[in-house]
């Protein structure tokens, strides 16, 4: 292997040296007038990674000759600010291939340059990952055609257009341009919407690129005469929408559609994000996995790691791990881990954070929890009452209100509140173990327990 770096520039005619160049100055130098420049290319050292039996005295050892390629690939970097040319030899010495590498997060071929990977490089939340299309949303507001036409059997006039009003009311000045685009394009503003060719509906929707000359009467009172182009409804709206007010932007929106933004798929981060994989998929793909696949694809992840990989990989992976085993454990394996949080039922959101809590490692806290099995399946019941227990055995106190027979009998000590609900209770009818309440001739609920 051969590392080579910037070189040295000396000057014949009065002996003054340059300083190197960079190594895109070097790659790309011109052969200059030998009366002039020497450019001389130096290889800062040069190394066979494998050398022949008998090539190296025996002081050599094959961890000397390793930290010479180091300190020279080091020095190379240096010189060549952070890139360097590796030149491959083949059998017989010559060179058989260059590669060129880069410390910096940049392609050197092609010149595209990322910001050094942060936690923040991955949130949509945060201006450096969030898509710049769609500011992280995922989904981008755009005039939609059928809001802005609101009674087709309306003339322009009339009010066909529901942005109309606006655009009219405020001066000649829209009204005016529309009618000389429609004396071009043969309509006129007390022709009915549905009587409109589909060309006719374009112009007054998207506009006309061409110039049109009208006249209108400005505020004043003074009639003028001016050549513009007319930018149709939908540009009006857009532009409303960008530069105007709180309340003309609610305005705007009554004829926009929310729709899947096209920069980023509605992905909702940047493309340099997306770039990052692990194990072939990105943080995206491993967001819309079911907890129980996400579960299976970390728990494969080491085998396919290297052994520097997964040192540097395995505190992360054994916390993600136990996270996705916590939410394992109440039930929750069939949810996305980008599920939105205002899709999710009551007793869902209560069991995540269940499972937050138990990852927190928190004692010493009081836990109210109202019919946490809500929305959960029968077989997995037995796996919330054992998460409720390992937040005791934490050193926690849960109050659970609860009309599930399995997590009564599994109560430390149950309070029966009754006669009857609403009006007809707010009294303790019964308290104590769960036999205890099931002996207890007053309590309503102890008689359905015991059958």
């Amino acid at each position: 292997m051969v590392a080579e770096s910037a070189a040295t520039y000396t000057v014949n005619g009065n002996g003054h040296a340059h300083n190197p160049p960079s190594m895109g100055d070097l790659l790309d130098a011109e052969p200059l007038d030998e009366d002039v420049f020497d450019i001389e290319r130096a290889a800062i050292d040069a190394a066979a990674l494998t050398p022949a039996p008998g090539a190296l005295p025996a002081s050599d050892k094959p961890n000397t000759m390793r930290q010479r390629v180091a300190d020279s690939v080091e020095t190379t970097l240096n010189l060549g600010e952070g890139v360097i040319l590796v030149a491959i030899l083949g059998e017989d010495g010559a060179v058989a291939d260059e590669r060129l590498y880069s410390e910096k997060f940049a392609c050197v071929y092609d010149n595209i340059s990322i910001e050094e990977i942060a936690p923040r490089t991955f949130s949509f939340n945060n201006p450096h990952g969030a898509c710049p299309d769609c500011t992280g949303l995922g989904t981008k507001l755009e005039v939609d055609e059928e809001l802005i036409v609101i009674n087709p059997d309306l003339t322009l006039e009339q009010g066909a257009l529901g942005p109309w009003q606006t655009v009219a009311g405020q001066s000649q000045w829209y009204s005016r341009q529309l009618a000389a685009a429609g004396e071009r394009h043969g309509f006129k503003l007390n022709t009915r919407w549905r009587d409109l060719t589909p060309e006719q509906v374009h112009i007054v929707l998207h506009g006309d690129p061409k110039p049109i000359t009208f006249r209108y009467r400005n505020q004043a009172g003074v009639t003028r005469e001016h050549s513009t182009t007319y930018e149709g409804i939908v540009a009006f709206v857009e532009q409303r929408y960008k530069e105007g007010s709180e309340h003309m932007r609610a305005e705007m929106e009554q004829y926009m559609s929310a729709r899947v933004c096209p920069t980023c798929n509605g992905k909702r981060l940047r493309p340099e994000a997306l770039a990052v994989t692990v194990a072939d998929r990105n943080i995206f793909d491993i967001s819309t996995m079911a907890i129980e696949a996400a579960e299976a694809f970390f728990a494969k992840l080491n085998d396919r790691l290297t052994e520097r990989e997964g040192i540097i990989a395995r505190q992360i992976l054994k916390e993600i791990s136990a996270r996705l085993g916590f939410l394992m454990n109440v039930g929750l394996d069939y949810l996305t881990i980008g599920r939105t949080a205002n899709s999710l039922s009551g007793g869902e959101a209560q069991r995540i954070r269940l499972a937050t809590q138990i990852g927190s490692g928190l004692s010493g806290v009081l836990y109210i929890l109202d019919e946490p099995s809500i929305g959960l399946h029968q077989r997995d019941n037995m796996r919330l009452i054992h998460t409720l227990k390992q937040l005791r055995d934490l050193g926690n106190t849960l109050i659970v209100i609860e009309h599930d027979e399995d997590t009564m009998r599994a109560a430390d000590h149950l309070v029966d509140i009754g006669p009857g609900a609403g009006a007809h209770g707010g009294k303790v009818v019964a308290q104590g173990t769960y036999d205890e309440v099931v002996a207890d001739p007053n309590s309503l609920t102890g008689q359905y327990l015991s059958g």
